[in-house]
């Protein structure tokens, strides 16, 4: 996270899954302005939702291994609608490390880079050190195509969390007004003028 929270700036729409990757994000940016999904599966549905609705602007979405797998579906619809502002980034360790750290697939044969490709991300690669990792967040960040890195990393020692994350609820309203902040337009305010 040290390489990729830096570069993460606020103007670029973020979405996390569950786990430690929300804690180490909020090491570098506010997590008030980057929601992290509270349900299994769900992280890079919702940036493929959000690369969507604002095609103009870059979503990162860093999801996890654990995560990932239990929503590979989700792979084929990105492929599918190839939205040239999403990135996502998998954080690989083999292991539901919330859960006891079992093992997940990918501690066995699944290659979610070789998965990725086979649903028609063209533009996906393993990063299996941080050399690999920095040049291949570079060219997430920058280009203009559908890309997926997957981060092959360690299981983490007991990682100390240092922040507290805002609620899920609290951080979804958070969020969309910091994304009215930037697109100078109102979000929730025309669905609440409809609803009189």
């Amino acid at each position: 996270m040290s390489i990729l929270g830096p570069k993460l700036t606020d103007d670029i729409l973020v979405i996390t899954g569950t786990g430690n990757t929300a804690y180490q994000l909020a090491e570098y940016r506010r997590p008030q302005i980057t929601p992290h999904s509270a349900q299994l599966g769900a992280c890079s549905a919702i940036a493929l939702g959000l690369a969507l609705a604002l095609p103009h602007r870059k979503v990162v979405s860093l999801d996890g291994d654990g995560n990932l797998l239990l929503n590979l579906a989700v792979l084929g619809d990105i492929a599918n609608k190839a939205p040239g502002n999403l990135g996502i980034v998998v954080f690989d360790n083999e292991s539901y490390e919330s859960a006891g750290k079992l093992p997940t697939a990918t501690a066995g044969k699944v290659d979610l880079a070789a998965v990725g490709r086979a649903c028609g991300i063209a533009n996906t690669c393993t990063a299996r050190n941080l050399e690999e990792f920095g040049e291949a967040v570079e060219r997430l960040l920058k280009g203009s195509e559908l890309a997926m890195v997957v981060a092959k990393v360690d299981t983490e020692p007991e990682y100390k969390r240092t922040k507290e994350l805002p609620s899920v609820p609290e951080t979804t309203f958070t969020f969309a007004r910091h994304i009215e902040q930037l697109e100078g337009r109102p979000l929730f305010s025309a669905y609440y003028s409809t609803r009189k």
